[in-house]
């Protein structure tokens, strides 16, 4: 969780980004201490977002936010290889800054072959940098307006829409690239994927149980091509799997 309990230290997490974290801590008065969420890029740059109606701001964050009021930067700036990545306050970035690139390079070539790319749940432009600069012509959605809006600040095309408008358009996609949050593909999105039914599906998941469920419900169509694992976070449980699938035209 990110509730603050009374520890020396973190071993998940970076030491320059845990020394943050402490000094906030004795900054709030105990009783206003909350959950903190943090992000910090290789720069040593770091924001924070808390749900305290008081911000407590601390020169240790560059940045710090209640989702009403936000003290600092506006936002965090992550340089990867593809480009800078704006990251919201509470928006969802890879916390692991040494496979970052690596993880989405990886993701990214997989895609080269294709000439027309649907890429779902694009946040605020991590892989639609890295297929952008590939070359690839892409059509990127995100249903965050937020994050949609602040990735087109950095000139990445992500619209704020979901896939069942995109069906109406009547265009032809030879992939659709996906990275869905830990709850997986909704039903509703997933019988829409179906639906465009593009030769060929890559779906990024860091939940093995929903990524198993939902290539269940494409198991008719589609098949398995290949899987990467990548261990961000090498001493707890949590993984992300790559999936290219293939379809009758696979994932």
């Amino acid at each position: 969780s990110n509730d603050f309990i009374p520890v020396e230290s973190c071993p998940v997490m970076a030491p320059s980004l845990w020394e943050k974290c402490r000094s906030w801590a004795e900054l709030a008065a105990p009783e206003k201490l909350t959950t903190l969420s943090v992000m910090e890029n290789p720069k040593g740059e770091a924001i924070a977002y808390t749900e305290s109606n008081i911000l407590f701001p601390s020169a240790d964050f560059a940045g710090i936010s209640n989702g009403k009021n936000f003290s600092g930067i506006p936002h965090l700036e992550y340089e990867t290889a593809a480009g800078i990545v704006p990251v919201a306050y509470n928006g969802f970035f890879q916390a692991n800054c040494y496979l970052n690139e690596t993880f989405q390079s990886h993701a990214a070539k997989l895609a080269q072959s294709y000439n027309n790319i649907l890429e779902l749940y694009a946040g605020s432009g991590f892989f639609t940098s890295a297929l952008i600069k590939q070359g690839s012509a892409l059509n990127a959605l995100e249903l965050n307006s937020e994050a949609a809006k602040l990735g087109r600040q950095y000139g990445y095309p992500i619209r704020s829409a979901n896939v069942s408008e995109i069906q109406k358009e009547k265009n032809h996609y030879d992939l659709i690239f996906m990275d869905p949050p830990r709850d997986g593909v909704d039903k509703k999105t997933l019988a829409a994927v179906t639906a465009l039914a593009p030769p060929a599906i890559i779906y990024v998941s860091c939940n093995p149980m929903t990524v198993a469920r939902d290539l269940m419900r494409l198991s008719e169509k589609y098949r398995i091509d290949r899987i990467a694992l990548f261990d961000l976070f090498p001493p707890g449980s949590s993984t992300h799997l790559t999936l290219p699938a293939q379809g009758e035209g696979y994932v």
